[in-house]
């Protein structure tokens, strides 16, 4: 762990590299908003929203020079429109944003900007019923995946079709398309209608909430059918809206019961396809809490930070719906606010604290740095400071003055709180904002918006491994299983090649174990024996990604079981099925699964691990008897049939891993269980014979079987390839 505690000097100062705070310019008077958005090249966009505000929106290079300064008024407009909620910059610091214009009747506009801030086009926003500015709002604004614009239009005027959803072509402004959504957003289901965005893009679409809908709309603005409705009950408040680079949408709801005294506070996950579930309860780890600000992170989970009856803490919750505290008291200071959290590439967790220390009542600002697990990295301390407003720290009313940018943190401050409410109107003497920039080893631009400008993380903390799959991957028969496997089916041991890599510590990476006993191409995609689904446990930071799959759907299962019964050889009815299964279906359904674990790993390596002959080969074979509750004798007729059929599925898997390309590969186990098949006259079995009653641990790798995958994951897979 690195502890940086850096003091910095006060404002006015020049913003060096190093990381000292910019004074935003003097003549911002009357502000009620301050956000700013960190750019690809390590730079800052800062964008106040006033309604007298000569300087609407400053751009600074990575070493604080001003490159970018847009005075509305100057132009004829009014309002340069809000903080970063709806503006957004692009990887060639081209800005945009919407804002009122005086010479076209007040019609709001949205604009785009080359990187001095000269206009480059503008494109009228009007809804079905009113163009007029103080009934038309564009609430989030954004970039797509695929370099358009993206606009979510409100309408406060409109009661028949009042949220539309735009797209312009950023190079030109045109219109792509303008979808009407809902037909009457119930905006009092929002905490506050300005404190979150209401719409996300992801890497095939946006996704809104629409009212209390959340809607996923493709890049050709085709609205899928298949919205889901958000949890509802008596007092119901919707108060936090992200979403991953996937596609996955998190709603943070809190709810009181019908008397008014006891909370729910939970998280809502709705998938790409439309799956919604209930996915963690944020008041779960003892005490009742409010949302301040949420964000989806790479893992496939949500951080959010909360406010309660006696702190400020951080929540996280994982891709399973695990719910933990990241709340780090401070010795001898009481936390009086905490921002909304921001995450970074690598899934990196950073949030401003306002710290005000019991002896000496001197007021510090504190931004920390932890990684996924809750681990602190790093953390800056302004020291003590003017008095600085509790309330203005990263501006919390829009949670977008806490901004990541490469190697650094943005954050805004105001200073004399008698001025300083960003919130509502003022109008006092000119509040004296600060923008610092302070650096921090790591960060990179924030997640989901670096993703989809083509930014990449900084490879910071252990890589994460994510184990799917079936029993071959679960560790089927070799006890003791894990909870809650034991009890569900899944039958994960702890001795399973999963949990011996998590467990070198010659390799930094942390592995997530969720294979299931059972699973098939199918069930790994949907939540099964009461776990969440399979693939909903990778992410934009997964680095490797290993499985078996293919045996179960093509019934092996149930021809391993005819071996032990009766026969399986190729003239028995169940060699016959599986075949036929192995050549005419599993292809379909191995392409499928390799697509979805693509899109939601885009990062990582793949390793398809084939199934081990069970049964020695010719070479090594002799007819072999196991005594039990069952006398079962395999026999040439079984050993041919059975290495017949593990032949002809792992050409299979093997074909279709080709066919994915660079990123999947296929990890041959024959050279490490050869010599230790059932039958073997060389050496001792790395499988278990059959198994009564479970006659569905019979033929499994058992501890020395396990061991073997194991090593051939970390040999070939992390240690030859990633170069470990």
């Amino acid at each position: 762990m690195v502890l940086l505690t850096q003091g910095l000097v006060p404002p006015g100062a020049a913003w060096a590299a190093s990381g000292y705070p910019y004074s935003m310019p003097a003549d911002l008077s009357g502000v009620w908003a301050a956000g700013v958005l960190g750019t690809v090249d390590g730079g800052a966009v800062t964008t106040c929203n006033s309604e007298r505000a000569p300087v609407s929106a400053v751009g600074l290079a990575p070493g604080g020079t001003e490159r970018m300064r847009i005075s509305a008024p100057a132009q004829g407009w009014r309002a340069l429109s809000g903080c970063s909620t709806n503006t957004a910059v692009d990887g060639q610091n081209r800005y945009f944003a919407p804002y009122v214009d005086h010479n076209t009747d007040d019609v709001v506009q949205i604009g785009g900007f080359d990187p001095t801030g000269t206009r480059l086009w503008h494109t009228p926003v009007r809804t079905s019923c009113s163009s007029y500015r103080y009934w038309t709002q564009v609430h989030s604004l954004a970039i797509g995946a695929d370099g358009n614009l993206y606009a979510l239009v409100y309408n406060h005027d409109c009661r028949s079709e009042n949220v539309r959803l735009l797209s312009l072509d950023r190079t030109t402004g045109a219109v792509r398309f303008d979808r009407p959504l809902s037909a009457n957003a119930a905006v009092s289901q929002y905490g506050y209608l300005g404190s979150f965005p209401l719409m996300s893009p992801h890497r095939t679409g946006v996704t809104v909430l629409d009212g209390s809908s959340v809607r996923h709309v493709d890049h050709d603005g085709t609205v899928r059918p298949d919205a889901a409705e958000v949890v509802r009950g008596y007092d119901t408040v919707i108060t936090g809206f992200s979403v991953n680079a996937a596609g996955d949408a998190f709603v943070a709801v809190d709810q009181l019961d019908n008397q008014g005294s006891s909370c729910v506070r939970h998280v809502q996950r709705v998938d790409l396809d439309g799956t919604s579930r209930v996915h963690g309860l944020t008041n779960a780890v003892g005490w009742c809490t409010a949302t301040r600000g949420m964000r989806a992170t790479p893992d496939g989970g949500v951080v959010l930070s909360t406010y309660g009856r006696h702190t400020d803490p951080m929540i996280t919750v994982s891709a399973s719906g695990e719910t933990s505290s990241a709340f780090a008291p401070v010795t001898g200071a009481v936390v009086q606010h905490v921002t909304a959290p921001q995450v970074d590439l690598d899934g990196n967790v950073y949030v401003a604290r306002f710290l005000t220390y019991t002896g000496s009542g001197d007021e510090h600002v504190e931004v920390r740095q932890t990684d996924r697990r809750g681990r602190l990295l790093a953390v800056h301390n302004t020291g003590a400071q003017p008095t600085v407003a509790r309330d203005t720290i990263g501006t919390p009313h829009h949670g977008e003055g806490l901004a990541l940018t490469q190697d650094a943190v943005l954050l805004v401050t105001c200073v004399q709180p008698e001025h300083c409410n960003l919130g509502r109107m003022n109008n006092g003497p000119t509040p004296p904002l600060t923008l610092w920039r302070l650096p921090f080893k790591g960060a990179s631009i924030d997640y989901p918006r670096g993703d989809l400008l083509g930014q990449s993380g900084r490879g910071t903390g252990p890589l994460r491994h994510v184990a799917l799959g079936d029993s071959f991957s679960s560790g089927e028969a070799v006890k003791p299983y894990t909870a809650p496997s034991d009890a569900n089916g899944c039958h994960r041991s702890a001795l399973a090649y999963a949990e011996l890599v998590d467990q070198d510590r010659t390799l930094d990476f942390t592995t997530d174990f969720r294979a299931c006993s059972g699973a098939t191409t199918a069930t790994v995609q949907v939540p099964a024996n009461g776990e969440p689904a399979q693939l909903s446990a990778l992410g934009d930071d997964t680095r490797l990604v290993t499985l078996t799959i293919g045996g179960n759907d093509v019934k092996f299962s149930d021809f391993a079981k005819a071996c032990v019964s009766g026969s399986c050889g190729v003239d028995s009815a169940r060699y016959r099925e599986s075949k036929a299964l192995v050549d005419f279906v599993l292809p379909g359904l191995l392409d499928d699964l390799y697509a979805k674990i693509a899109l939601r790993a885009r990062d990582a390596e793949v390793w398809v691990l084939g199934y081990p002959q069970l049964i020695a080969g010719d070479a090594d074979f002799t007819p072999c008897r196991y005594l039990g509750p069952l006398d079962v004798d395999i026999d040439e007729t079984d050993q041919a049939g059975a290495r017949t059929l593990v032949t002809a599925l792992n050409d299979t898997i093997r074909d279709r891993v080709g066919a994915r390309g660079t990123k999947f590969h296929y990890l041959d186990p024959a050279p490490l269980f050869e010599g230790h098949e059932l039958c073997s006259t060389r050496d001792w079995p790395y499988f278990y014979g059959p198994q009564v009653p479970e006659l569905g641990s019979s033929y499994h790798p058992n501890a020395a079987g396990q061991a073997a995958y194991a090593e051939l994951v970390k040999e070939q897979a992390i240690r030859q390839h990633l170069g470990w």
